[in-house]
């Protein structure tokens, strides 16, 4: 199973068995090309989409949305 060691039946943050089960992303850099041309590059695949979603969803937007839910709930 991937993300357990040996020494336990589920993963345990901190265990260096535990973490070293856990795949890395490749080093370098990451580029997310969307389907207009415009490129996003940092050096994890998540940050490039935090980029492109800062880009196309303005910060007051969000957080509307971020409050819309916690009203609904």
């Amino acid at each position: 199973m991937s993300g357990i060691c040996s020494a336990h039946k589920e993963f345990v943050a901190g265990c260096p068995q535990c973490e070293a089960t856990i795949p890395k992303p490749m080093t370098g850099k990451w580029t997310l090309t969307g389907p207009d041309g415009r490129a996003w590059s940092s050096d994890s695949p998540l940050h490039c989409c935090h980029l492109e979603q800062k880009e196309r969803v303005p910060a007051h937007v969000a957080l509307k949305r971020i409050l819309h839910a916690l009203e609904t709930e």
